[in-house]
């Protein structure tokens, strides 16, 4: 590889790590298989095979998240059954999250896995098998916690007890004095 071409690779990770979520998939475009409308990326961590990753529409994926395609066991493989050095062994698969999907920050997202319409992957799950629609997982390895509906539920009630929101609109900015006090009061005192 020459330098331009280091430089140039270099440069294109700097602007994708720091780009915004919303702008991210506008500069993977051409290095995932597909990536959809609505899509919100805060990790920056694709793997060695990012052509075999498809992110359909309203999709949101957390920071930290890695998508691994390739599986260098084949490696070990190769060696325990003795084959020749050209004979190649592949460990590869495609990673699908379908329409309106959200993996939590730190997550591991493993070869062969479609995350399922409308579910939800906990912070710091690995996934190593297909997770149905309308259905939230977590864990080592990640494994059914609830159904969407219930999760949707819980939090919607939980949302209305907190002292910043009124009939589901929040009182204060995001961002001000009066939300943070707010909030620290409720979760401290």
């Amino acid at each position: 590889m020459s330098i331009l071409s280091k430089v140039i690779k270099k440069i294109k990770y700097l602007q994708l790590k720091h780009s915004s979520p919303e702008k991210r998939p506008e500069l993977l475009r051409k290095q995932l298989y597909h990536i959809g409308n609505g899509v919100r990326l805060w990790t920056y961590y694709f793997g060695t095979e990012p052509y075999l990753i498809s992110i359909h529409d309203n999709v949101t994926v957390a920071s930290e998240v890695r998508f691994i395609n390739h599986d260098v066991s084949a490696i070990t493989i190769h060696r325990y059954l003795g084959l020749p050095d050209d004979y190649i062994i592949d460990k590869v698969n495609k990673i699908e999250l379908l329409e309106n999907c959200m993996v939590g920050a730190h997550s591991m997202i493993m070869p062969g896995v479609t995350i399922g319409r409308n579910s939800i992957v906990a912070a710091g799950s690995i996934v190593t098998k297909p997770i149905p629609d309308n259905e939230v997982w977590g864990g080592v390895p990640a494994h059914f916690i609830m159904t969407i509906d219930t999760y949707a539920q819980k939090q919607y009630e939980i949302s209305k007890t907190y002292p910043w929101m009124n009939e589901g609109k929040m009182i204060y900015d995001i961002n001000s004095y009066e939300m943070k006090h707010s909030r620290q009061d409720f979760f401290f005192k």
